[in-house]
């Protein structure tokens, strides 16, 4: 299984959904000019990791999830990277999403979001 860099994991999960706090609160017009570059690459990254990497993109996934304060913030991961991990990389994460999904209900719940994969876990 894929050891990676948590920490690098776990900040680009704050600041990817720190972009989506952000995109919601509706900032000033100043604060788009000063942030949305700097919050719109941790995005990217997350993005990135994920299409390109299986196993850096399930770990990453797995604490956007975790890190989720609520049904927006889950269904924002779930229509993203969730989506893109299960259709791109299914194959090589199938065993762990599986056991993710038995012991972890907001994993489920993730999965259920995501966009044509909601009788997956029947």
């Amino acid at each position: 299984m894929y050891k990676g860099n948590d920490q690098e994991h776990l900040t680009a999960a704050q600041a990817y959904l720190k972009y989506y706090r952000w995109k919601v609160s509706n900032p000033s017009r100043e604060e788009k000019f000063l942030l949305q570059d700097e919050l719109f690459q941790a995005w990217e990254y997350v993005d990135s990791l994920v299409r390109k990497d299986p196993y850096a993109g399930w770990c990453v996934t797995k604490i956007l999830i975790e890190m989720s304060e609520n049904d927006d913030e889950l269904q924002y991961v779930a229509a993203g990277p969730l989506y893109d991990l299960l259709n791109y990389h299914l194959e090589v994460i199938s065993a762990e999403l599986a056991q993710e999904t038995r012991k972890n209900s907001k994993m489920k719940a993730a999965v259920r979001c995501v966009p044509g994969w909601q009788d997956y876990l029947t």
